[in-house]
């Protein structure tokens, strides 16, 4: 109750703070489901990858093949500055080993 509140006075602050808090929830649930939106991961099906080296060649500080016999995936999740090779290395793997979450 707030000090010096009327009864109809505490029930319209009380009725207020609740308004805002659920305008804080869901400003914060907005947020929470944009930022889910734009991130992006990429994903190297080890049974379908040939270890040919196109994806590490288009963008090489996403993709590595130095520590296994096929690509790994060395950013998750992937920088916004990275996302256009990373979309054109999954559009040039010849075996579409790579696919894309977002």
């Amino acid at each position: 109750m707030y000090k010096g509140d009327t009864h109809k006075e505490t029930h319209k602050n009380a009725e207020r703070d609740i308004i805002g808090k659920e305008f804080a929830d869901e400003d914060r649930e907005e947020d929470d489901q944009y930022l889910k939106e734009k991130i992006m991961r990429a994903i190297v099906d080890k049974d379908l990858c040939i270890a040919c080296g196109i994806c590490e060649g288009i963008a090489p500080e996403v993709f590595s093949l130095q520590r296994e016999p096929y690509a790994e995936v060395l950013l998750d999740p992937i920088p916004a500055e990275l996302e256009a090779a990373v979309e054109e290395a999954k559009e040039e793997c010849p075996e579409g080993a790579i696919t894309i979450e977002a």
